[in-house]
């Protein structure tokens, strides 16, 4: 099995935290991924796709030019659920099985439901603040289960300094964000939707409007923010052993 990790908005590989090394040390034998979008990371210096197509069908070269072979599985977190989900629509052959985290979609929720009023406020103020105070507020709207936040937020700082996003590539994704939409799902099957109820920058109901739509089941932690795998990746990964034994 391959895995794909997918990150959201403006984040890349690093922002993972100890995800990858957990889901590695469960799944041995699996091989994990962890690409860049063009514009975030490693690949910074790229200009960002302007839609959710786009972005997918990069990473989906970007998995032929490593050789995976075998069957692939997708977790993707906030934006990167929306790449999962559209891979999962356009090209289900591709796909085991899809893991989406936090998501939203257009015509499913209202845009104060897809980023809360107040994380639009704070995200307006970023061109004012230095990059140690955006990260900072980051991390109050992404996470709520972290025991040495400064700690995480220095990490953070440190990365943002080396290399981040630029103003123009972080419109180009979230105006790719803003106006994704899939009608319908044929291989709602193979989705894992997760959520979690203190969400601080999508409202959870964004992904309780998915479900409804597509009539799949919907799993809520109770406790984590946004960056659900940051928070509590145990939790996700429990989970993904009962979908991978299915």
């Amino acid at each position: 099995m391959n895995w794909l990790l997918l990150r959201g908005l403006g984040r890349d590989q690093r922002h993972w935290g100890e995800f990858p090394r957990l889901l590695q040390q469960r799944f041995p034998e699996d091989r994990i991924l962890t690409p860049d979008l063009p514009g975030n990371g490693s690949l910074a210096h790229l200009k960002s796709p302007t839609s959710i197509v786009q972005a997918t069908n990069y990473y989906r070269l970007w998995v032929k030019e490593q050789a995976a072979i075998g069957p692939i599985a997708l977790i993707g977190l906030s934006m990167g659920g929306m790449v999962a989900l559209d891979w999962l629509n356009r090209f289900p052959e591709d796909i085991s099985f899809a893991c989406v985290i936090n998501t939203s979609m257009k015509g499913c929720s209202l845009p104060w439901q897809r980023m809360r009023l107040s994380a639009m406020l704070r995200l307006l103020l970023f061109g004012l603040i230095s990059k140690k105070q955006q990260e900072h507020q980051v991390r109050l709207l992404t996470t709520n289960m972290q025991s040495s936040p400064q700690a995480l937020e220095r990490q953070w700082y440190e990365w943002a300094k080396a290399s981040s996003p630029g103003c123009f590539n972080l419109i180009r994704q979230l105006w790719a964000a803003a106006n994704f939409e899939i009608p319908h799902l044929t291989h709602h099957k193979k989705l894992l939707l997760l959520a979690s109820s203190y969400d601080h920058l999508v409202k959870s109901c964004a992904s309780r409007r998915i479900a409804e739509r597509w009539k799949v089941p919907l799993i809520e932690h109770p406790q984590a923010g946004h960056d659900l795998p940051l928070d509590d990746p145990q939790w996700i990964i429990d989970l993904l052993m009962e979908q991978k034994d299915k």
